[in-house]
Parts: C-alpha cells; sequence; structure tokens
C-alpha cells in the first residue's frame, strides 16, 4: 500500500485551565500544563489521494502564533498569521498562483488582513481588508439585540492573464482590476441557532432580483463596438464597452445600498440580512477566437436595444414580464448580400406569451414586416401565429444568384402540427454561376449520366419541428427568371408550388423556357421550346423537354433534350440530314470529316483529337511536364495508331523528351535530347545533333 510521510511538532504552555476543567464538569480545580507534543509517520494514500494532487501543486510557509484565554463560552484569543513564499501550480491547468505573501489578525471581534499579495500567471494581486464584529439594536416591532459583522475589502491587480476553458492559447487579459467594497450583515442569534443550515443550490431559491433594466447600444457616436447599461433594483448598476477591432472590454459596477436578503436567503443562510456598498471595475482583453458573427458583423452594427423586465418567483418557477424595444437597429447578412437597417419594433414577453407588436426593417431597398402571437411553455414555442411580410427585398450570393421577391408567408400551428403557408413573387432573378461540362460526352454517351441512388432521409426516431411543419407556398412571377452562364442564356417563368415539409420539400407545377440560347464550342443554340415539369410530388426530380437549334454554314442543327435530371436524354438530327458522326464534327471542328480528309470519316479521331486537347491542359496544369501531346492516326488502318509524347525542360536550352507510339501492332519507345544551339548556330547542326542523341529501344 502506498504511503504519504507527515510530521507534527506541538508546544503547549497554559498556566491556569480551572475555566476548562469547569466546563468539562470538575469545579474547584485549578491547575497549569506545559508541554510538547512531536510525532511523525505515515498516512494511508486513500485518506491523502483527495489532497495529494493540490498538496503536490502547492508550497511555501504558513505559521501560525496564538493566545487563548477567558471561557469555552467567551473565549478571548489574539492570533497572527504569517503567509511567507506561498505558491500553487498544479500541471494540468494553465494557471499558476505564486509569490504569495501577507500578514492577517484575529481576536474574537476583528479580523484584519493588512497586505495580501500575490502573482497570478506574471500578473500582480493585492488584497486587504479588516472584518470587525459589533452589538446594535434594531427596532422590529419590539427592540432586538442584533449581532452586527462590518466588513470592508480593497482588491486590486493589474496585468492578470486567465485561462479560458483551461486553454493554453486562449486567455482573458486585465490590464487593470480596482474594487472597493463595504458589507453590513444583521445576525439574529436566535434565528440563526434555529436555522437548519442547509444551502440553497438556486435551483428552488428566489429570484434575488425583482427589476431589469437593459439598454444595448451598437456602435454609438464616438464609440466603436458594444456598449451595455444595467440596472437590477436601482441598487446595482453595470456598465461594460466591448470593441470587436481590439477586442477590448472595459467594465464598471456600482453598488449602492444593495441588500443582501435575497442573496443570503438563496444561499440558506435564515436570519442574516444586509447591505452592500462599492465598486468593481475591469479592464482587458479577450485573446480568444471570436465568432465572425462577433467581430466582423458587428463593426458596422448601429442602432440599440432596451429591455425593462419585472422578476418574481424562483428559479425553477420563474415570473417574468418583459418588453423589448429595438430601436433603429442596422446590421448585414454577408450570406445573403443584405443590409437590414431601421430594424424597429416592440415585442412583449410573459412566462406563456411571446407577443410581437410589431417589428418593421428595411433590407436594401426592400422592407420587412413581421406580427405575432406565440403561446409559450417554460419560455419555449407551442403553438401560436406569425405572419412575415417582404416587399421588394434583394438576395445577392456572391458568384451564383441575384434575385429580387415579395412574400406574403404565415405561420400557424403547434410543435406537432404546424403550417407555413402563403406566396413568393419573384420580381427579377438572374442566376450566373458557371459549370464545367462537356456537351461532346453527353452526346456521345447519349445521356448525361446518373446521380446515383438517393439515400432515403435517416429516421431520428422522434418526429422534430422541421419534420411536422408543412408547407403550402405558390411561387410565381413578376419578371422571367434568368439564368446567364458559360452554358445558356435562358428566361424562364415559373408556375410552381411547394408542399411537403421543410426537412423534406416537394415542387409542383411548371416553368415554361420562353426564350434562350445554349452555348457550346462557341456555337450558339436557339431554344425553340422548353418546358420543366415538376410531376413527382415525393421527389424534386423535373420532368425537362427542349428543342435547340443552331445554323452552320448550310445546315441547320436540332439538338433535343428529354427527361428526369438524373437521366437526360440527347438527340442530334440535322437538315440537310447528316450522320451522328458528321454532326458532331460540324460542332467541334466546323467540317464533316470527309472534309477533314479522313475518308469515309472517322467519328473516333474526331473525339481522340478533342481528348488530346482536354487531357493535355490538364496534365500540363497538374504535372511538371512542359510537354504533352496525344494523337491518333486510323488511315494505316488495323484499328490505327495511337502516339504520346511528353517533355521536361531541364534548362533554358535543354529538354528531354520521351514519345511512345504503335505501328503495325507494334510498340516504339523513343527517347531524346533537344539542346537549343546559339542564334548564329545552324539548323542543320541542331537536327545533326539532335539525330546523334536520339535512341530507338527495342
Amino acid at each position: 500500500m502506498k504511503t504519504s510521510g507527515y510530521a507534527v511538532d506541538l508546544d503547549f504552555k497554559a498556566k491556569d485551565f480551572g475555566p476548562l476543567l469547569s466546563a468539562a464538569g470538575l469545579p474547584g480545580v485549578s491547575g497549569g500544563v506545559q508541554g510538547w507534543f512531536r510525532s511523525s509517520g505515515t498516512l494511508p494514500e486513500d485518506l491523502m489521494e483527495p489532497f495529494e494532487t493540490h498538496l503536490a501543486a502547492a508550497k511555501g510557509r504558513v505559521t501560525i502564533e496564538a493566545d487563548v484565554a477567558g471561557t469555552v463560552l467567551q473565549p478571548e484569543f489574539n492570533a497572527v498569521m504569517n503567509v511567507t513564499d506561498l505558491a500553487w501550480q498544479p500541471e494540468d491547468l494553465p494557471l499558476a498562483v505564486t509569490g504569495v505573501n501577507g500578514r492577517m489578525t484575529l481576536s474574537q471581534d476583528r479580523l484584519t488582513i493588512h497586505e495580501l499579495t500575490t502573482q497570478i500567471n506574471q500578473g500582480r494581486v493585492t488584497l486587504n481588508g479588516e472584518a470587525v464584529r459589533a452589538w446594535r439594536w434594531k427596532y422590529s416591532g419590539p427592540w432586538k439585540k442584533m449581532k452586527a459583522i462590518n466588513a470592508t475589502l480593497n482588491l486590486s491587480g493589474k496585468e492578470i492573464t486567465l485561462p479560458v476553458a483551461d486553454s493554453d492559447t486562449e486567455t482573458v487579459w486585465m490590464e487593470s482590476l480596482a474594487s472597493s467594497v463595504t458589507i453590513h450583515l444583521d445576525i439574529s442569534q436566535k434565528q440563526t441557532m434555529e436555522s437548519s443550515g442547509t444551502v440553497d443550490s438556486g435551483g428552488t431559491g428566489r429570484i434575488p432580483v425583482q427589476s431589469v433594466v437593459a439598454v444595448l447600444g451598437l456602435n454609438p457616436p464616438d464609440q466603436q463596438g458594444l456598449d451595455l447599461s444595467v440596472a437590477l433594483d436601482r441598487t446595482i448598476g453595470l456598465k461594460a464597452s466591448f470593441n470587436p477591432e481590439t477586442a477590448g472590454f472595459d467594465i464598471h459596477t456600482e453598488f449602492a445600498g444593495t441588500s443582501l436578503d435575497p442573496f443570503l436567503a438563496t444561499a440558506g443562510f435564515s436570519g442574516v440580512s444586509g447591505q452592500l456598498n462599492g465598486q468593481v471595475q475591469a479592464r482587458g482583453r479577450i485573446n480568444a477566437s471570436l465568432p465572425s458573427q462577433v467581430t466582423e458583423q458587428l463593426k458596422p452594427a448601429k442602432g440599440g436595444l432596451q429591455i425593462r423586465a419585472e422578476v418574481g418567483g424562483s428559479f425553477s418557477e420563474p415570473e417574468v414580464t418583459a418588453e423589448m424595444l429595438l430601436e433603429d437597429l442596422q446590421y448585414p447578412v454577408p450570406e445573403a448580400g443584405l443590409l437590414v437597417s431601421n430594424l424597429n419594433g416592440s415585442l412583449a414577453l410573459s412566462n406563456d406569451r411571446l407577443k410581437i407588436m410589431s417589428l418593421t426593417a428595411d433590407m436594401g431597398q426592400g422592407t420587412l414586416e413581421v406580427f405575432g402571437d406565440l403561446t409559450l411553455n417554460n419560455f419555449m414555442p407551442v403553438s401560436g401565429q406569425a405572419r412575415v411580410l417582404t416587399r421588394n427585398v434583394t438576395v445577392s450570393v456572391e458568384d451564383t444568384l441575384e434575385a429580387a421577391f415579395n412574400t406574403d408567408l404565415t405561420f400557424s400551428g403547434s410543435l406537432k402540427k404546424a403550417g407555413l403557408t402563403g406566396k413568393v413573387e419573384i420580381i427579377h432573378g438572374e442566376f450566373y454561376r458557371d459549370f464545367e461540362f462537356d456537351l461532346a460526352e453527353a452526346l456521345e454517351s447519349r445521356k448525361m449520366g446518373s446521380t446515383g441512388p438517393v439515400e432515403p432521409p435517416r429516421d431520428s426516431g422522434k418526429p422534430s419541428f422541421s419534420d411536422n411543419l408543412a408547407l403550402d407556398i405558390a411561387v410565381n412571377y413578376k419578371d422571367p427568371f434568368i439564368l446567364d452562364n458559360n452554358l445558356a442564356f435562358i428566361m424562364v417563368e415559373p408556375d410552381l408550388k411547394i408542399t411537403g415539409t421543410i426537412r423534406q420539400p416537394a415542387i409542383t407545377g411548371r416553368a415554361n423556357i420562353v426564350e434562350g440560347t445554349v452555348v457550346y464550342q462557341k456555337r450558339q443554340f436557339d431554344i425553340g421550346t422548353g418546358i420543366i415539369d415538376f410531376v413527382d410530388p415525393f421527389k424534386n426530380d423535373p420532368k425537362i423537354t427542349l428543342q435547340a437549334h443552331t445554323a452552320i454554314r448550310t445546315w441547320v442543327i436540332y439538338m433535343d433534350v428529354s427527361g428526369k435530371t438524373d437521366n437526360l436524354k440527347f438527340r442530334l438530327y440535322s437538315d440537310p440530314a447528316e450522320t451522328h458522326e458528321d454532326i458532331l464534327s460540324l460542332l467541334i471542328m466546323g467540317k464533316t470529316t470527309k472534309e477533314l480528309g479522313k475518308g469515309s470519316g472517322s467519328y473516333t479521331g474526331i473525339l481522340a483529337d478533342k481528348a488530346s486537347e482536354m487531357v493535355g491542359r490538364e496534365v500540363l496544369s497538374s504535372t511538371p511536364l512542359d510537354t504533352f501531346a496525344l494523337g491518333y492516326d486510323e488511315s494505316g488502318g488495323q484499328g490505327g495508331n495511337v502516339n504520346v509524347t511528353m517533355g521536361k525542360k531541364l534548362s533554358e536550352r535543354l529538354e528531354v523528351i520521351y514519345s511512345m507510339e504503335t505501328e503495325d501492332q507494334e510498340t516504339v519507345h523513343t527517347n531524346a535530347a533537344e539542346y537549343k544551339m546559339l542564334e548564329t548556330s545552324s539548323s542543320e547542326r541542331l537536327t545533326t545533333q539532335k539525330e546523334a542523341l536520339e535512341r530507338k529501344l527495342p
């Protein structure tokens, strides 16, 4: 068994311990005692384990000297405690307390901290104060003799670094800390003796605050950041500011005759009352990674928020009546490219109700209005109705989308069954994000490909609110929606309905393509007809029907697209009629296969040339190669010949080249080194040198 060592030295001297013997039931006996006691040994590990970690992290010296006299019921004593170089630095916490030095004196009526200084993570803290016990008469019906304690504490510090959530890098740095408070306690001896001594953890105790007034300002004039003012029962005043640019904070709290009675009662101190006066000031900086909503979006925000509340009841069953006023709030929503401004409103909150009397705002060039009345349970909404109106609100997603719309949406119902109904009108919209898409590949396979099976939503067991919120929203337009990117320019007129739930929305209806073009290889296809039908109420997989045409010299080439998005079918035909290979050759090269001199025409050769161009770009951009070429020659018959050439420049003048080609069903490898001579050198010498270095491998 592991043990811990200990040593005890005790010296004692008492000239007359008769009062002690009398208290023990031996009156009339007097005498004195003097001596010493020494002991050392070991203690079981189980006994010392709770203290071992903290004791191992501590070092220093504490001495106590005391003189005791009087009786057991009325002792008289004087004690002096000196602390010298005390330190505590646990290994598992980024907190170091060192250099604790000070002196305290204690008597039956007074405790004095003459000065206690310490160093916390390189910062300096100083504490001094005094607590005095006295007796006074207090009238509460009859006059009562009360025991009173008056205490004064002064705490100051500078350059204190405190860790955040046991982090080594994220800290709160206090440049300065200053506080001076006085505490007065009245203790009814009879009630204190009858007290059970139990302490309420705060779960069922009375809420010690009755009224709250809070005012929050965002970037007020001549100040950057947050400015917060809070008054509790008009006896506690808090003023705080925070600068998101520097992460600096400044906090000032004042106590003016603050009653401690509710706090003491909540803590279980029956029969004790008191007051608190003084102030606490702290200034510093938060050295931690704060969310972008706090740092970036707070910088341009403006406006104010006021909260007035009356509070009662207990922590387990609070009673709250509050009013919230929003005054000219302004803040950006960068994800949607929106600036919300002139946000004004009034909300009323109680235990069982949240009423939005009015909430209005400007959203870019548009407006927002919200009204509602919600029933609450434990301050969470369980049922109610709310209406949201927007006019000409423009949403912008960078490099993707810009759209303006009107909405009139109404929410109603409960957590078990709710609905969101209304309409959305697209005033104008444009989707302009570019896509990577190879039409030749799609035409070769005659379909666009499959997106794969759609995984069903995971069943989490208990239905959530998003599962129970039914949708019934009509979507129409004022001006057609525009798709304008590297592939197409299309104008769409939607007439849709969104149903289902938030988790699984379903779209039904039709969107007509009234005008547009599709572009590929600088060939513009004009859309003649186009329809997008949402016919499946259980899956958002529209059926597309589109016909487009383009003119190339004397040919008119038609392209029909049909089917679901995960299995689109492409069909090409022309007037005058040509083979599929010739149509693709006209689209890519501008000539038929016969005009390209390929005999009867080689559809494979055209695709090989196109593949060489595409693959060559990818290889050169993703590898160290400086030269890459892929070729296909079908003139020799027997399946055609393939050749691949790769090269790397070793210097400005020297390049190494490797090539492989098939000739008559045999593979030939060639290595070559090519050196660029001076401008005055003849090309014949360069050719001769190249031929001398060239070697064919078997």
